[in-house]
């Protein structure tokens, strides 16, 4: 998987992202989304009810409200930064 640039400085294109699959989540989690277009993200889930928001650590990426076209995958476990393959 290869994260877009609204995480960063947190999670930066080349880094592995380990995940688990799940479909509870807590408000902050770090999780995996596959978005309409078909391309995995990594945002923080923030809900507030009944809205959940995907939430980027850069600014530069404004809050998305989701609906039913995003599916929210996993749970974030790990992140190892620039990992070479």
């Amino acid at each position: 998987m290869c994260p877009d640039e609204g995480m960063a400085p947190l999670v930066r294109n080349g880094d592995l992202v380990v995940f688990e699959i799940q479909e509870d989540f807590s408000e902050g989690d770090l999780v995996v989304i596959l978005d309409p277009w078909g391309e995995l993200l990594v945002r923080r889930y923030r809900r507030r009810h009944p809205d959940v928001f995907l939430v980027s650590e850069n600014p530069d990426f404004p809050p998305q409200k989701i609906d039913t076209s995003y599916e929210l995958i996993g749970l974030v476990q790990a992140v190892w930064h620039s990992v070479k393959f």
